[in-house]
């Protein structure tokens, strides 16, 4: 029996569903793509920008065809049909299409320049592309992991961005270089969102996007933004967005938990909105800056914290959670703090409120749960603190 796509697999949304409709009947070209995937589009954006008649057909990942994988036998989108004569590789399939029905038109006429524009490309793919996964990976739980990530990407981006001339890398030519990024320019929202990602920071950056988003061939091979959200969150293993399930709930509360048991205000604040609105017991906060101060004092004035959190319940974008940490006040006496949290997140995954209700009980070294060494998510929590 085949597999179903999963939920958070569609098909085509928003302008790209039209471009596929305009592609379903047979061509002598055939394009295997994925309508999620940022290597598809680099070569879709090339067939649209030359005007090419093909024949859209889109990939389950969950599911490939024996025939696709004639195509491309490890399986990864974009592939290429002409006329029964196969290529897999959205670079190689890009130059392909360039020469063979573009007149080239999508590279510097001169041989120097198409030689500086190959170089580039190879940069883009080996080095800015795979910087913007690791950066995607990395989680707000290894603060120092991702810290790094977003400066070795930011470093890696700035290079190949401080050519760019205006409104394209070569100025006023669209080229393969431009195609070679325009995927990663419409997704770098994300990074912006769960990763601290600032465009302005890199010079030459947020003119570039601009100019790559609002090219004719990318809007129309660009799903919703909503959908893309989803479908690269489940790629890299990030948490998940709403509507949630039993399972997607647990693993948002538990990466909640481990990201607060960094205490590192950084990263924790990277998964709220930048408007974030918090009551936490008899305090109002809201937005990024508020929430950082607050955690950074709350951190220097509990020490040894170390936090369990489970799942109570859920609905489709709130979920409550019982909670219970214990940390140690400068005078020595040790604390234990319970209590109930109700979440609720906005369609991205972030968190857009937060309400806490605890309450403080003294306990003695001898009673504490959660000494070093100690897995939180073994402790036996005895019932009158459930």
């Amino acid at each position: 029996m085949q597999k179903a796509i999963p939920k958070y697999h569609p098909v085509a949304t928003s302008a790209a569903a039209e471009t596929v409709k305009r592609h379903k009947k047979p061509a002598n070209a055939v394009f295997w793509a994925g309508w999620f995937c940022p290597f598809t589009q680099r070569s879709w954006v090339v067939l649209e920008e030359l005007g090419i008649t093909y024949q859209y057909k889109e990939v389950n990942p969950y599911l490939k065809e024996a025939s696709f994988l004639e195509i491309s036998p490890k399986g990864l989108t974009p592939g290429l049909q002409v006329n029964g004569k196969p290529l897999h590789d959205s670079i190689i399939i890009n130059e392909f299409l360039n020469e063979e029905y573009g007149s080239s038109k999508l590279m510097p006429e001169r041989p120097y320049q198409r030689a500086i524009a190959r170089l580039w490309i190879e940069y883009i793919n080996k080095e800015v592309v795979p910087a913007f996964f690791r950066l995607l990976q990395a989680q707000p739980s290894e603060p120092e992991k991702q810290a790094s990530a977003l400066t070795d990407f930011k470093n890696l981006l700035s290079t190949v961005s401080k050519e760019f001339k205006d409104p394209y890398f070569f100025g006023e030519q669209f080229s393969l270089v431009d195609t070679a990024i325009a995927p990663w320019a419409v997704r770098d929202f994300i990074v912006r969102e769960f990763r601290g990602f600032v465009r302005d920071e890199i010079q030459g950056w947020s003119a570039w996007e601009s100019s790559l988003e609002a090219r004719e061939s990318v809007v129309r091979t660009t799903s919703s933004l909503a959908f893309t959200r989803i479908s690269m969150s489940s790629q890299e293993g990030r948490p998940p967005y709403p509507p949630f399930t039993a399972e997607t709930a647990q693993k948002k509360v538990k990466a909640a938990q481990d990201a607060w048991n960094t205490r590192n205000p950084d990263g924790v604040k990277m998964a709220y909105t930048p408007d974030s609105i918090w009551r936490n017991r008899d305090q109002f906060l809201q937005g990024r800056d508020a929430i950082k101060e607050f955690l950074t004092k709350k951190w220097k004035r509990e020490n040894g914290y170390r936090l369990r959190k489970e799942l109570f319940a859920f609905t489709e974008n709130k979920i409550a959670v019982q909670f219970w940490y214990e940390w140690c006040d400068e005078a020595g006496q040790w604390w234990r703090t319970y209590g109930l949290e109700d979440w609720t997140f906005a369609e991205n995954g972030l968190m857009r409120k937060r309400q806490m209700s605890g309450n403080d009980v003294k306990i003695s070294d001898d009673e504490r749960w959660f000494k070093d060494g100690v897995d939180v998510n073994e402790v036996d929590i005895s019932e009158k603190h459930w």
